[in-house]
């Protein structure tokens, strides 16, 4: 059997195996991927969900029944909304999760339930709110009566006492007590009055004392309230009295004790008209606390139900879980038994591969081998021995022509990796920027002169080399006077030609040609002083000017590809010069009649990523016009052009990198300008806290912000939003500041302010520039302001703390600064409050943008400004803007001041 043979049948034996493992690990892969993946998952989160919604639904109801034993709060209430919100969210995440049916039903049980719960608890919610503002109205008026009941009051605890003083008196009047003699029955129901009057007098006082509305609903309902146990205590005397009176048989005991009840009884009726006054109004606490227990017990009901319906069901899922979980243990258990028999069977097959095959391959290829170890690039051909086995003295023939090919392969290689490495030099050479170069393109000819020349020295084959790049005359006029001009001046359009950039190099077969003077000639080039040459210059729109404008624009190029086999064979032919007859009578580049290979110098256009532009040629001449190239050489040509096509491109881009540089060192030269005109620091007034902010969208921007101190007492804000932006914006910014800073402030008001600075700006700028201004004068002691504003955004003042926060717009009628000279402005005046915040902004603010396009707007502002302030108010919002734009690029400048008026008392 051949070698082939037996490798084929071995190699069978093997991918069988390798393929049955593959098959038994994959089977126990997929069956455990499947599990974690998708069932385990699945099942835990529906159950661990199931779990959460019967927490949910158990602190939901038991914070429902902690709210009727205390005053809800708007914190408690929002805990509450935020929970049931995450009950519904679990609820709906499960009705993606439960694809069960009869699980379904289930989930569809507890969506009705909870949904009955959260209209239940939203009830419930707003019960809780009326009963408390009940309790507060009830509470008022109660209170309100108490204060004008107050004599009524003290006179009943008076009649109550004197009616103790009396009653005292009669019982303990001799006649009364003789009167009494053995008449024990008598005796101890007189003894019990005396002790419950005693009791009532207490909780009489202490119910006057402390009934200011403070009683709790549960109290009246429950009958436990001091009130009920007076008129209890009372009603019981009264009828001890009665049957006293009923069952006395002497006249002074009757009269005595009816005395005694009739007292006791005005006393009652009094002091039940006294209650009814103050507790009247209480009624509908009792009518509130009865729904609220209703709407709870429902609560409640529904939680039972359906937390018990979640603990089911969460149970279910759990134990599917496990029962999956045995499955899968049981069906590793049966895969891992497979596997270990499967090893055994590959254990066996092992030895007798390890055992057999050295013995019939394994010297010869022992012997391939060691030749091939010995092998080196470069070295002579080896010699491999006869084995007397086909397929392995195949092998050796094989090797044979491999290692002739690739010490080929290798020169070539050897003279590219030189190229390559020359180019180091070139690109090191090309980022060299801090040396300072005699002309704009010194930098890039010399890159490509020491390209040329590595082209050159690394193929000898080729003669003549250069580059040849596109250039365009700027536009001129045609019209021969300054003057006189009868008819407009026609304009020519671009005229496009080839421009050489750097030297050429030449062969020094060319330069003993016949061929190389008529050619120098024709472009000019001096070879003996080549500083001296003038710029050769080869239009390309204009026939039979010369080689490379005839090349440019109908050569289409060499369309590279070859198999391996002639690769290296020099099989191509360029075109001859000379048996082109167009170029017979050609201006330029006379004198070449050898064959010429011309590469395009492709570079991206300016502003796209795909597209490309042809920029100009590599031109490759040979003196002899039956020249033959490799595909190798052709490739390494290519190589070239493009390496000399990236330097051109790498030039253009460190040119815009030096511009941009320089653009960039004098805009932030602007921007420190710029930062140093703007205050330094707030200004320490007594009475005022102040916080200003600004952030410009560009290097330097158009808003403007300052403080002037007046005086002691006064101190003058001014903010300003130029047209435009960036540096035009900050000119006119400057104008405006130096403007001010010109005037005496400390005697003009706001709007002779505006007015002054509007007739010096509107003579030193442009009709379409303009200012939207805003100038405010505060008095710290007294809070007074006087506003008078240009264009600009209305400022806001915010009265009021907590809830109560009321914002008003505060602004003057009058066109932006430069518009109209002899423009007249108008001044509002108005007062601040203690803790008042008078808030100025640019249009920034509101019109900063998000991802969605959506403007922050006033609205946001004005919410922003209800909120609790902080101690920096203008940063804040700062940082609430950048938050609401999130990666959105800004593009108008912010600036916000915000002037708390605290006050020096």
């Amino acid at each position: 059997m051949s070698l082939q043979g037996r490798l084929t049948r071995g190699i069978t034996a093997v991918l069988a195996l390798i393929l049955v493992f593959m098959l038994l690990t994959s089977i126990s892969y997929w069956d455990i991927e499947g599990f974690v993946t998708t069932i385990l998952p699945v099942n835990i989160t529906i159950a661990r969900s199931y779990e959460r919604i019967a927490g949910y639904w158990t602190q939901l109801a038991d914070s429902a029944g902690e709210s009727l034993m205390i005053t809800m709060t708007d914190d408690h209430e929002a805990a509450m909304t935020a929970r049931a919100d995450e009950l519904i969210a679990t609820i709906k995440k499960l009705d993606k999760l439960v694809t069960d049916a009869e699980r379904a039903q289930s989930l569809r049980d507890i969506v009705r339930l909870s949904t009955g719960f959260t209209k239940q608890l939203d009830s419930f919610k707003l019960l809780t709110k009326n009963r408390n503002r009940a309790l507060q109205r009830n509470a008022t008026r109660r209170a309100k009566a108490a204060d004008g009941l107050r004599s009524e009051v003290e006179s009943l605890l008076d009649r109550f006492k004197s009616m103790m003083i009396d009653l005292n008196t009669a019982f303990k009047n001799p006649d009364f007590q003789a009167s009494l003699g053995s008449t024990s029955s008598l005796m101890e129901k007189i003894a019990r009055i005396e002790k419950d009057l005693i009791l009532a007098e207490t909780e009489v006082a202490l119910y006057l004392s402390i009934k200011h509305g403070k009683e709790t609903p549960e109290e009246l309902k429950s009958g436990k309230s001091s009130a009920m146990r007076v008129e209890n205590r009372l009603r019981a005397v009264m009828f001890l009295l009665e049957r006293s009176v009923q069952e006395s048989k002497t006249v002074l005991h009757k009269r005595v004790l009816a005395q005694v009840e009739a007292k006791i009884r005005g006393f009652y009726e009094s002091f039940q008209k006294l209650r009814n006054i103050l507790e009247a109004p209480e009624g509908d606490l009792i009518e509130f606390e009865d729904q609220l227990q209703r709407v709870l017990s429902e609560l409640n009901l529904l939680k039972q139900q359906g937390v018990a319906l979640a603990n089911s069901e969460a149970e279910i899922f759990w134990q599917r879980i496990f029962y999956i979980s045995d499955q899968l243990k049981q069906h590793a258990s049966n895969n891992h038994r497979l596997i270990l028999a499967f090893l055994v069977i590959v254990f066996g097959i092992g030895i007798y591969l390890n055992i057999y095959f050295p013995r019939q391959i394994g010297g010869p290829l022992n012997k391939l081998s060691a030749e091939i170890a010995e092998f080196e690039l470069g070295s002579a051909s080896i010699d491999i021995p006869h084995s007397g086995t086909k397929e392995i003295d195949s092998l050796g023939q094989a090797f044979q022509i491999m290692a002739s090919r690739l010490n080929q392969q290798g020169e070539v290689n050897q003279r590219y990796l030189e190229s390559i490495h020359s180019l180091t030099v070139v690109y090191r050479e090309l980022h060299e920027t801090t040396k300072r170069t005699d002309t704009p393109n010194e930098r890039i000819e010399k890159a490509v002169n020491m390209i040329l020349e590595q082209l050159i020295w690394h193929c000898p084959g080729i003669d003549l080399v250069k580059i040849m790049v596109i250039k365009h005359e700027r536009e001129a006029l045609e019209s021969e006077s300054p003057i006189k001009a009868p008819e407009p001046a026609k304009k020519t359009p671009p005229q496009r030609f080839f421009a050489r950039l750097g030297d050429p190099e030449f062969s020094e077969r060319f330069k003993t040609s016949d061929e190389f003077m008529p050619y120098c000639e024709s472009v000019g080039y001096v070879p003996n002083d080549p500083a001296s040459s003038v710029e050769e210059k080869i239009p390309i729109d204009q026939d039979e000017n010369g080689v490379t404008g005839w090349y440019f624009e109908n050569s289409l190029g060499i369309k590279t590809g070859a198999d391996g086999a002639s690769f290296f064979q020099p099989i191509y032919k360029p075109l001859a010069i000379g048996n082109n007859p167009t170029l017979t009578d050609r201006r330029y580049e006379k004198g070449l009649k050898g064959s010429l290979v011309t590469e395009p110098l492709n570079m991206p256009v300016h502003g796209s990523d795909d597209l490309q532009e042809q920029r100009g040629l590599l031109f490759v001449y040979f003196l002899d016009p039956e020249t033959r190239l490799s595909w190798q050489e052709i490739f390494f040509i290519q190589i070239i052009a493009s390496q000399i096509a990236s330097i051109i491109e790498t030039d253009d881009l460190l040119q815009e990198h030096d511009l941009k540089k320089k653009m960039d060192d004098q805009l932030q030269m602007a921007k420190e300008i710029q930062e140093n005109l703007l205050p330094q620091a707030v200004p320490a007034i007594k009475g005022l806290h102040i916080s200003r902010v600004s952030k410009s969208a560009e290097e330097v921007g158009g808003d403007y912000y300052d403080f002037f101190r007046l005086d002691e007492n006064r101190l003058a804000v001014v903010i300003a939003d130029a047209a435009g932006k960036n540096v035009p914006a900050a000119i006119i910014m400057t104008v405006f500041k130096t403007t001010l800073s010109t005037m005496e402030l400390e005697k003009l008001s706001a709007k002779e302010v505006l007015c002054r600075a509007n007739r010096i700006i509107a003579k030193n700028i442009t009709n379409d520039r303009f200012i939207t201004a805003m100038y405010v004068i505060i008095n710290a002691e007294t809070g007074e302001i006087e506003l008078s504003c240009a264009g600009h955004n209305p400022a806001f003042v915010v009265s009021g703390r907590g809830m109560e926060k009321a914002i008003h717009e505060k602004s003057s009628k009058g066109l932006p600064l430069g518009i109209l000279e002899d423009y007249a402005y108008e001044s509002i005046s108005f007062r601040l409050k203690k803790d008042d915040l008078l808030f100025l902004y640019t249009d920034g603010v509101t019109e900063a943008r998000n991802s969605s396009d959506e403007e922050y707007g006033e609205s946001s502002l004005k919410k922003f400004l209800t909120r609790p302030r902080s101690k920096n108010m203008a940063g804040s919002l700062l940082e609430e803007v950048e938050t609401f734009s999130k990666a959105t690029r800004q593009h108008d400048d912010i600036t916000a001041v915000s002037i708390e008026f605290t006050g020096r008392n």
